[in-house]
């Protein structure tokens, strides 16, 4: 209701719709779909949705859906904030997979180690990146630059030694 004002009263219309996730999380698609042409800031977004880092990692990977990739990143921060230690190996092999689509790789590298720090035996987040970026000549081939994390580490373990 609040949103179908003249003037929409965004911050009642949140509270309202972050009401309605808690009690029905599967409300939520048809809710951002409802604010996507208000054009609200990533604070407002991250409002919509109860504050525990899987109803954030929800909310991001709707953006995903939605082609949304410059709203998904500050949301799935959010999330790795909040995140619980089991949670937060999950949210940053996310946003490690969206940063690597937007190509920002060394993110991408950084948010994996991170995770393994958390879950070093995860097969998902053994997979990352190789040290470079992908060679222009084949853009469209990341498997081939994709080297397991404790490959890599043997290797630096080897030079440093």
């Amino acid at each position: 209701l609040a949103v179908s004002q003249r003037e929409p009263a965004i911050e009642l219309g949140l509270r309202t719709a972050r009401a309605a996730v808690e009690r029905s999380p599967d409300l939520l698609p048809d809710l951002v779909e409802r604010f996507l042409p208000l054009g609200l800031n990533d604070s407002q977004w991250v409002s919509l949705v109860p504050a525990t880092a899987l109803d954030r990692l929800r909310l991001a990977a709707l953006f995903e859906a939605h082609g949304l990739i410059e709203s998904a990143a500050p949301v799935y921060r959010h999330a790795l904030k909040l995140a619980t230690p089991a949670e937060g190996p999950l949210v940053g092999w996310m946003l490690a997979r969206l940063l690597m689509r937007e190509g920002k790789y060394q993110g991408a590298i950084v948010e994996l180690d991170a995770a393994l720090k958390h879950d070093p035996d995860n097969p998902e987040l053994d997979l990352a990146p190789g040290p470079r970026p992908w060679p222009r000549a084949e853009p469209r081939k990341p498997w081939k630059l994709t080297v397991p994390l404790s490959a890599r580490r043997r290797r630096e373990r080897h030079w440093d030694s």
